[in-house]
């Protein structure tokens, strides 16, 4: 009797910690950001026009520290647009880039993980989900909104990349 009670609370104390293991990251989680430039293109939703708009871009990762890496962003037809922007991961792996992390699952040869944060779309106060897909050969990040009032998300953006040369495109 004392083996299967003990039996069963070590099961469930593994599964709290699979549990919150799914919501945090680890700083390997994000080595697979490094090395090389991402090359792509970013597909967003223009507000004026309504339509859906592709550019080229490429995106360079530097470790910074071992909870920090610097991202820039180049938009080779849009120079104007270039960026970079300091990227943290939290002590406790709950927070990346100021997003939360809300869900984190192995996929074969890689990673996705999903995080919000609260912010503004297009002068309206909103809910972004972010999904990361990253594995050595392609990254992506789908940005979703939900305005505040509203029941389902639409994508904002999609970045999607792969190491070298931008597929899809053909100028």
């Amino acid at each position: 009797m004392r083996y299967t009670a003990f039996a069963l609370l070590f099961l469930f104390v593994i599964s709290l910690s699979s549990a919150a293991d799914a919501q945090s990251l680890k700083p390997g989680d994000l080595r697979l950001f490094e090395g090389g430039k991402w090359s792509g293109e970013l597909t967003y939703r223009d507000y004026s026009s309504g339509e859906s708009t592709s550019i080229r871009c490429e995106i360079t990762v530097r470790k910074l520290s071992k909870r920090s890496w610097k991202f820039f962003f180049s938009y080779p037809d849009e120079p104007k647009a270039d960026r970079s922007a300091v990227s943290v991961l939290s002590v406790d792996g709950k927070d990346f880039a100021g997003e939360r992390v809300s869900e984190r699952f192995k996929i074969p040869g890689g990673l996705r993980f999903v995080t919000t944060k609260r912010g503004s779309d297009n002068d309206r106060p909103a809910l972004f989900r972010y999904t990361y897909t990253l594995t050595r050969e392609s990254f992506s990040v789908i940005k979703e909104v939900k305005i505040d009032g509203e029941t389902a998300y639409f994508e904002r953006n999609r970045y999607v990349l792969s190491r070298g040369s931008a597929p899809g495109l053909n100028r």
